[in-house]
């Protein structure tokens, strides 16, 4: 604690029984005869010793002056015993034993510094901690309310005796044995309603509590009860409770870490980390650059590659650049910004076959080598060039106050910023990554980055045509490259872009990618990647329209008739000449029919005179009866019918239903292992394609919407 204190600082404490101006608490001091020396430093004058003051000033510089409390050295210096169960104790106990231990320490520096009996010093300690005029954190205060000098003594003692962990106490029922704990319906109805939102009040917690047990009410805990129970239980469960609650923030605090971040990666390209940063140098047009860097987590080499702005492309160029200097990665690790999400970054690494790992929202620990080499890069020579503008707003402020002040010092036409061009900063990027950052030994890695890649001897993936790569890394022709053929070519930018491999893909969805060498071509694809041609610009090619549209037209008839022909063998498989679309469409309508359950109808006669006039009318017109035959005529009747040809026999073809129940016999005789005929693998392996089969398959998926069709 100081002791010392000069007539300004005291007249600043605006102490009890002292004056409050700098100059009367001279006079007094000279009048006094108060223990002085001379005080060090500039401006000189006296300095006054803290036992010269009155005890009231005194008491109240030593409650403001005493040094935060070390619970540290408490624990240790007055009694080790007991540290161990210390190690043990949670939540809402090792709390109170922290305040305790640190209230112990400022007392005892309170009484260091007045030299009062133990006694005395309790009770005038007891009191200004009361009165909140300690200077301890607040969460002490907020823990033990208030105390008294019987409560400093005591605790004095139990530290002495019992060690640290004695300082527990034992507050209310033993643990365990409260009304809540004891009675295990009601525990639970609490825990399961903290598990299912973890941020339920005490009081709708209560009100669920009197109505699930509103029967035996007088068995509940009283509102204080649940609170204070709640809060013990919290702090006691404070791991589990983050885990439901917050997944993340549990797997942030108290997951267990493992190894280190590259410990898995063991090979030359197994992955390379991604981030981009905005420079923190105006360049000569006056703007700021991004900055797009690779690094190779096996190597830690890194390549950096400047834009003018953030995008997908520059993303590309810089990939581009590291693959053509290091050979494809197996994987790569990102963020989640946007320019590693878009369409051409993921269609990017999907055709160079790299897996994409993307790094959770806010979770810049998921990539630190990236992260943390950016940061070297962004200390290092960076801030020694022209255009330096700082890494935060502080700094930004001095550069600018130095280069005002040069400007004033310094002739308009006498002072020049040489600031670089993006190609000058290029150069730069590339010299300190190579010369510098590569060829200085790595923390981590023992060696440097170059001596680490040169060290490997597994294999490397390079691309052998560089072309290959231009082309798939390309930029789209548009937003997304997506345009569809039409008659005349492929609009794009004014002109038509034709070519006669596009015969057959009229109507077709395609996919455009820009030739950067030449702006008179492009690439076209499938939407499923697959190259079709690549197309011209006959006005910017110079090439005659004419001609392209000729050997188009040739091309077009030959795939058509293709597909034409292909299509004709489906439709005479598929058997559906004539009429028998409608034949087995009747078919199945009927046979379903036949199986339609129909409920019992009362019936009535019902009948008007007019009805019964009508029915003796037709009577009237009814053909006599026959009249029974003779013996003979029998006899001749039989010897007729039996010179009669029997009738032919039509056998009706399968119907659907039994075609398809003949199917699903065969394939569970098939996934059995039971052997077929030739016959019988033809219609299994066929009868799936057909119209039948899909009809059936749909009819019996949504028999309400054919129902209702009906």
């Amino acid at each position: 604690m100081k002791e010392w204190f000069s007539a300004q600082e005291l007249a600043d404490l605006k102490l009890p029984a002292l004056p409050t101006a700098k100059k009367n608490i001279l006079a007094s001091a000279a009048r006094e005869n108060w223990k002085s020396r001379a005080r060090e430093g500039r401006g000189g004058g006296k300095e006054y010793h803290i036992s010269a003051l009155p005890e009231v000033a005194r008491i109240q510089l030593a409650v403001m002056t005493a040094p935060a409390a070390k619970k540290e050295a408490v624990k240790t210096e007055i009694n080790p015993q007991g540290l161990a169960e210390y190690a043990h104790i949670e939540g809402r106990a090792k709390s109170r034993i922290d305040a305790k231990l640190e209230i112990l320490e400022a007392f005892k520096e309170f009484q260091k510094s007045l030299g009062f009996a133990n006694t005395r010093a309790r009770y005038i300690f007891a009191e200004k901690y009361n009165a909140g005029e300690v200077n301890l954190p607040d969460w002490v205060s907020r823990t033990i309310i208030s105390v008294s000098a019987c409560t400093l003594r005591n605790w004095t003692e139990v530290l002495a005796d019992k060690g640290v962990s004695g300082l527990a106490g034992k507050y209310g029922c033993r643990k365990g044995t409260g009304i809540i704990d004891t009675n295990e319906a009601v525990k639970n109805y609490i825990l399961g309603a903290i598990y299912e939102t973890p941020h339920v009040s005490c009081k709708n917690i209560m009100r669920g509590l009197r109505a699930r047990f509103k029967e035996s009410r007088d068995c509940l805990p009283s509102y204080r009860t649940l609170q204070d129970w709640v809060k013990t239980w919290k702090e006691d469960n404070e791991q589990l409770l983050t885990a439901v609650k917050n997944p993340d923030a549990w797997r942030s605090k108290y997951k267990a870490a493992a190894g280190n971040a590259s410990e898995s990666i063991v090979r030359l390209n197994q992955e390379w980390q991604f981030d981009g940063t905005p420079s923190d140098l105006l360049l000569a047009d006056g703007k700021r650059c991004n900055i797009v860097g690779i690094i190779d987590v096996y190597s830690r080499r890194l390549s950096l590659h400047v834009c003018d702005k953030a995008s997908a492309f520059a993303v590309g160029c810089a990939t581009r650049k590291a693959i053509l200097k290091w050979g494809v990665p197996e994987t790569v690790r990102t963020d989640n910004g946007k320019d590693y999400v878009a369409d051409y970054i993921k269609r990017v690494f999907a055709a160079l076959g790299i897996e994409r790992i993307q790094c959770r929202p806010f979770n810049p620990q998921e990539k630190p080598h990236i992260e943390r080499v950016f940061r070297t890069f962004s200390h290092s020579l960076l801030e020694q060039l022209e255009g330096y503008v700082g890494h935060n707003v502080m700094e930004r402020k001095d550069i600018e106050a130095r280069r005002a002040f040069s400007q004033r010092l310094f002739k308009k036409e006498e002072k020049i910023e040489l600031r670089l061009t993006t190609q000058e900063l290029q150069e730069f990027c590339d010299d300190w990554c190579q010369n510098i950052y590569e060829r200085e030994e790595h923390g981590s890695l023992g060696i440097t980055p170059d001596e680490k890649a040169a060290s490997y001897t597994g294999e490397v993936r390079r691309i052998a045509d560089e072309r290959c790569l231009d082309v798939l890394l390309a930029k789209p022709a548009g937003k997304d490259g997506i345009r569809v053929v039409s008659k005349k070519g492929i609009a794009y930018e004014g002109s038509y872009y034709n070519a006669p491999e596009l015969g057959g893909h009229e109507g077709e969805q395609v996919r455009l990618l820009l030739d950067e060498q030449d702006y008179g071509e492009l690439y076209a694809f499938d939407l499923d990647g697959k190259f079709i041609c690549k197309v011209i610009s006959p006005e910017n090619k110079g090439v005659s329209l004419k001609e392209i549209a000729v050997a188009r037209s040739v091309v077009q008839k030959r795939a058509i008739t293709v597909k034409k022909e292909a299509w004709r063998k489906i439709a005479k498989d598929a058997d559906l000449k004539g009429n028998a679309l409608v034949r087995e469409v009747f078919m199945q309508a009927a046979e379903e029919a036949g199986k339609l359950e129909r409920l019992p109808t009362q019936t009535v006669a019902y009948q008007t005179e007019q009805m019964a006039e009508a029915v003796k009318a037709a009577i009237s017109h009814e053909p006599p009866k026959p009249t029974e035959l003779s013996a003979v005529e029998k006899a001749a009747a039989e010897r007729l019918k039996a010179q009669k040809q029997p009738a032919k026999v039509v056998k009706m073809p399968p119907s659907p239903q039994q075609n398809l129940e003949r199917w699903q016999k065969t394939k569970a005789r098939f996934e059995a292992g039971e052997a077929l005929t030739d016959d019988e693998l033809f219609f299994f392996e066929n009868y799936p394609t057909t119209a039948e089969y899909k009809a059936q398959v749909f009819a019996a998926k949504c028999p309400k919407v054919i129902a209702g069709a009906m």
